[in-house]
């Protein structure tokens, strides 16, 4: 990462309004989670802090996709700052119904008014960034300060909970103070200028959400690498559900420690996760994803098999920063490797399934083990938990080796002259990728013509070796000279026959032809390269 992307990143007002408010956010996503299970665990032991979890996550991951869609038809500022405000004013509501000895299922249901409230966060923050970003390098840069800032919040969070159990005695006052933070947050969200767009009427008339991930069901049920990767990752939250619930149980009931301790052990899996997303540079490059997949899997799974056998304090906590390790690792590779199955549409909603279904799978994981552990015994609960993610793994994979090996290789120096090529810069690696396969590579005899004023403008072109000549008005002037230049981009943004004809340079021309829904597709997924595309076409028209 480039330090002065970072440090424009940091300057730019708006994005450091998002990164605040994010932080809020991240802060009492994971912190105030674990006071939630503190409450439950005192009011009827672990089968009470499994039941909250599934009864209050369960209705979030069924809702998430609707939720996202909601948020996304409104200003994503203000979609942003509501999205917070209700979680503040949802949290806040929490800790005055505890004040005020409501019943239990009282702030359970306000605790699942909340957890659906955040479902919208992360999307409006993703589809948030490009729109305030000054130029592709700020938004890498941005993209890489948000997944730092939720990282650390794995550790902060759990660890501003357990300060606040310790300062305060009681949850009440901790569910306050993450209220009043996510309010702060919210402030900070309606401090972004650059984010502004104007609702459209129109939005209501988009393809229905449920439609949408009807369609993402229908693609899982037809294709095979999708779905098992789907199966693996989602079956890899289980763990995560564990813990997050577990930790609770294992400091009170299995080491016999305090809540506080809870905050503690929550730390460590938090700087396990630290130290997974440092690995996962490591993965930069790969072809292959199946290990790294499987070895992540059983890092987060069997550290849970190996406590069963322990009530060390400092063993615990190990172990726990050892299963925090593994989620990063799963999800990078797993991730990687099921953006390079679909086209865009259909892996958005992929990934919306992918989300809802593996929030389920976390809060069935938390109940899960919950229920095993007042049934049966803590131990118990902790081999089986563990173990399912493992099994379910060894079972698919072959089928992700399959994967591995199906993915067609990249060429490097075609890769190099996409990747240099300015149209396509600000691209996500991934979407890079997918286009290579598209690509037909040309070769051009000296004077050749390439095409010609008039015809039908079918696609674009890149030039790798040599130069081009345009021929405009029987005026000859370069256009391209070098790698990485382009031309024939006009008549596939403006739908219109070409301008000009164009020939191969003096010493003929090596050129990549993109079709032009491959072209229009791969602008779609960034706005800086549809924002540039634009100022080119402006500037040839105005040249011409």
């Amino acid at each position: 990462m480039e330090i002065a992307a970072v440090k424009g990143a940091i300057r730019n007002r708006d994005v450091l309004a998002v990164l605040l408010g994010f932080t809020a956010f991240t802060l009492v996503l994971h912190g105030a989670w674990l006071v939630a299970v503190v409450y439950a665990f005192q009011q009827g032991g672990a089968a009470a802090a499994g039941t909250v979890a599934l009864a209050v996550q369960g209705p979030a991951a069924i809702s998430s996709p609707a939720v996202a869609a909601w948020f996304d038809r409104f200003d994503s500022r203000l979609a942003l700052a509501l999205s917070f405000g209700v979680q503040g004013v949802g949290l806040l509501g929490v800790a005055g119904a505890m004040m005020t000895d409501q019943h239990p299922y009282t702030i359970y249901a306000l605790l699942a008014c909340v957890a659906i409230s955040q479902m919208s966060s992360r999307p409006t923050v993703s589809s948030m960034l490009p729109r305030v970003v000054l130029d592709p390098g700020e938004l890498t840069a941005a993209n890489s300060l948000t997944g730092t800032v939720e990282t650390a919040g794995l550790i902060a969070g759990p660890a501003l909970a357990g300060l606040l159990l310790f300062l305060s005695g009681n949850t009440a006052m901790s569910f306050a103070v993450f209220g009043a933070l996510m309010l702060l947050g919210a402030v900070s969200a309606l401090r972004i200028e650059a984010a502004k767009q104007t609702f459209s009427p129109d939005a209501a008339a988009r393809q229905h959400v449920w439609a949408q991930v009807a369609e993402g069901v229908r693609v899982l049920r037809s294709e095979t690498a999708p779905r098992n990767l789907v199966i693996v990752m989602a079956a890899m939250r289980l763990t995560a559900g564990v813990m997050e619930v577990g930790v609770v149980v294992i400091a009170i009931d299995h080491i016999g420690r305090s809540e506080a301790s809870a905050g503690i052990l929550s730390t460590a899996i938090g700087a396990g996760a630290i130290a997974g997303s440092a690995l996962s540079f490591l993965l930069i490059g790969r072809r292959r994803f199946s290990w790294p997949i499987a070895i992540g899997v059983a890092c987060t799974s069997v550290p849970l098999i190996i406590m069963a056998a322990t009530t060390n304090f400092w063993m615990v906590m190990t172990l726990l920063a050892i299963a925090g390790v593994g989620r990063p690792i799963v999800e990078v590779s797993g991730r990687t490797l099921l953006q390079g199955l679909s086209n865009d549409d259909m892996l958005a909603r992929i990934f919306g399934f992918l989300e809802g279904l593996a929030l389920l799978v976390l809060a069935v994981g938390s109940a899960l083990f919950s229920w095993l552990a007042v049934s049966l015994s803590i131990p118990t609960a902790l081999v089986v938990c563990g173990l399912i993610p493992v099994l379910v793994t060894a079972m698919f994979f072959t089928r992700l080796q399959r994967i591995d090996a199906a993915r067609p290789a990249v060429d490097p120096e075609l890769l190099s002259v996409v990747r240099s090529t300015p149209l396509f810069s600000p691209l996500a690696p991934y979407r890079i990728e997918q286009m290579l396969p598209h690509l037909q590579r040309q070769d051009w005899m000296p004077g050749q013509t390439i095409f010609e004023k008039g015809d039908h403008g079918e696609g674009m072109f890149v030039i790798d070796k040599g130069c081009v000549n345009v021929d405009l008005n029987s005026l000859d002037y370069p256009v391209g000279l070098g790698r990485s230049d382009f031309f024939g981009e006009i008549a596939v943004l403006r739908r219109q026959p070409r301008m000009a004809t164009v020939r191969a340079g003096g010493e003929g021309a090596t050129t990549y032809h993109i079709q032009g829904d491959i072209f229009l597709d791969a602008l779609a997924t960034a706005p800086a390269s549809q924002r540039r595309s634009e100022r080119i076409v402006d500037e040839r028209l105005s040249e011409a």
